[in-house]
């Protein structure tokens, strides 16, 4: 009999405890359903690193820089002559050697004449030797020459032809200067040359 009360208090203790278990889990349950789930935080995939991986070389990047044209900027551009005012005049100083002992010589500015003048000479002893006289003489004026670049054009002539000769150069006068034409005459070739240096 006592061996029968013991086994029926064991499964009366047994129902008890699995009432209370499946009590409490009923009650834990009901409560966590009044609260709202939070959602869940999504985290970012892990990119897996390649061990030694070499960076990757970055591309050029091409930039149009503008380039000055240095030729037309280093070359010298030529400066505007200006013309001389009207009324600048220069002075001319003709120094005129020759042997002609009679004879005409004349000057032209750009083809108009401007100056003319007879010429003689007389022989004269050269050298010390009494019988060995040559003709020599000598001419000089200043006239008044127009500023700027012309073109002197010297023509001698001499009685029967000896001497017939025309020479010319080009000369540029400055306004308020004077210039020097040295005339010769060569006593073998009888040719006329000009200078304009002493």
């Amino acid at each position: 009999m006592s061996t029968i009360l013991s086994w029926g208090s064991r499964v009366a203790a047994l129902v008890l405890a699995i009432s209370a278990a499946l009590l409490g889990g009923y009650l834990m349950g009901d409560r966590g359903s009044d609260e709202e789930p939070k959602a869940a935080i999504p985290t970012a995939p892990a990119v897996a690193q390649q061990p030694n991986a070499e960076p990757k070389a970055s591309l050029p990047v091409h930039v149009h820089v503008p380039v000055p044209d240095l030729k037309s900027e280093s070359t010298p551009q030529p400066m505007p002559q200006s013309e001389p005012k009207t009324g600048e005049t220069a002075r001319l100083f003709i120094d005129f050697e020759h042997h002609i002992e009679k004879g005409r010589v004349s000057l032209a500015i750009d083809g108009a004449t401007v100056w003319t003048r007879d010429l003689t000479a007389r022989k004269k002893e050269r050298f010390g030797i009494p019988k060995l006289k040559l003709a020599h003489g000598e001419l000089s004026d200043e006239i008044e020459v127009p500023v700027g670049a012309h073109l002197l054009t010297v023509t001698v002539k001499s009685s029967g032809s000896r001497v017939d000769d025309t020479e010319s150069m080009t000369r540029r006068f400055a306004a308020g200067r004077t210039h020097l034409l040295k005339i010769r005459v060569d006593r073998i070739t009888s040719q006329v040359w000009l200078s304009d240096t002493q």
